[in-house]
């Protein structure tokens, strides 16, 4: 134990700059300022573990390491999270943010969201008896689609808006909604 009291993994959370970019720069910012910045009960209470600023022990590390198998963006930290959760691990929030600056244009951040979205599929598909995938919301209501039974016609009734909601995304036009509304439209079509 920590003389602070911290358990074996401590996360610091994230802040962004202050000033809004560019609007072809806007998606990432607007995501890291509504979702991402929390303070540490927040990120607690919702059980958000996010890699970009933690420190493990190293045997903690070593007992339940990433899982190499996952290439490209995103979800690495998720499964390692519901890893340690699923084990016990206490995972510590505190407030000492480390301070993001430079973002990805849109269209880049949309393609990296297309493959963390992929890599949850991925995931999912391969740990679906050891964990609880209803604790990540976009699965969440990906669930709820496919137990209505209406995965397909949701599929083809957006196939076009999907399109139409992406141009917008990548002008700058769109907000948390719309990027939350586009990825559910992504993981439905990998489901498909």
């Amino acid at each position: 134990m920590d003389p602070r009291g911290w358990g074996d993994v401590v996360c610091g959370g994230s802040k962004s700059n202050i000033q809004k970019p560019e609007r072809n720069y806007n998606l990432r910012w607007i995501y890291s300022k509504e979702v991402e910045e929390s303070d540490a009960k927040y990120r607690h209470e919702n059980l958000i573990f996010i890699t970009r600023n933690f420190l493990i022990k190293k045997a903690i590390l070593k007992h339940f390491p990433f899982d190499e198998s996952i290439k490209g963006y995103g979800h690495e930290d998720t499964l390692m999270g519901m890893n340690l959760r699923k084990n016990g691990i206490k995972v510590d929030q505190i407030d000492n943010p480390v301070i993001n600056t430079v973002f990805d244009s849109n269209a880049i951040f949309l393609q990296k969201t297309k493959q963390g979205i992929e890599n949850l599929v991925k995931i999912q598909e391969k740990y679906k008896d050891q964990f609880d995938f209803n604790e990540i919301k976009l699965l969440r209501f990906q669930s709820k689609i496919e137990k209505m039974g209406i995965s397909k016609i949701f599929y083809f009734i957006n196939l076009p808006f999907q399109k139409l909601l992406e141009k917008i995304l990548i002008v700058g036009y769109g907000n948390l909604f719309c990027f939350n509304y586009y990825k559910l439209l992504v993981l439905n079509k990998l489901k498909k």
